[in-house]
């Protein structure tokens, strides 16, 4: 299960990044 919430974290990491950098660009 941590392991599980780990990976929640990178994901949610990943998408916040993959959101802003068009977000940025724009």
């Amino acid at each position: 299960m941590e392991q599980e919430e780990g990976w929640d974290n990178e994901v949610d990491m990943l998408q916040n990044e993959v959101l802003y950098i068009p977000a940025s660009t724009n």
